[in-house]
């Protein structure tokens, strides 16, 4: 297999070491990193949609996360628009730090997705994360979309 063909899992785990070096040395943090590679995936995602409006965009995204085995995504508030991501498998605490590497990966996912399908800049902000361990994790991300 060429490195062009490795997931990301087996990617890290051989270069772990020049990464960790990479981020001391630059300062991005583990954080940034994670929303970095979730636009990415959202992008990959957006592709594979159909929805064009946010009512059945929001839908589509809820089946794709219960199928993924991601978690549930419900709208909590519409003005302004906040998503809450609960029963998020994956989402573990970073030791000693009580950060969750999995809410910016969604945070950057769910931005990706919104602007890619809907076609309007937006921003995604990760309002609150509670919980602790695989399955236990509930992220809230406002929405907030550039006026025209």
């Amino acid at each position: 297999m060429s490195w062009r063909e490795m997931d990301i899992a087996s990617f890290l785990d051989i270069f772990r070491p020049v990464i960790r070096r990479l981020q001391a040395y630059s300062g991005v943090s583990s954080q940034s990193l994670a929303r970095v590679i979730g636009e990415e995936i959202g992008r990959g995602m957006a592709a594979k949609m159909t929805s064009r409006n946010l009512n059945d965009l929001l839908a589509e995204m809820s089946g794709i996360w219960k199928r993924l085995e991601l978690g549930y995504v419900e709208i909590e508030n519409r003005d302004p628009l906040i998503l809450a991501v609960s029963g998020c498998t994956g989402c573990e605490q970073t030791p000693d730090a009580g950060l969750s590497l999995g809410c910016p990966l969604r945070e950057g996912i769910v931005k990706s997705i919104l602007r890619e399908r809907l076609g309007q800049r937006c921003d995604t902000t990760l309002v609150q994360s509670t919980g602790s361990g695989p399955g236990f994790n509930d992220c809230r991300f406002t929405v907030t979309f550039a006026r025209p």
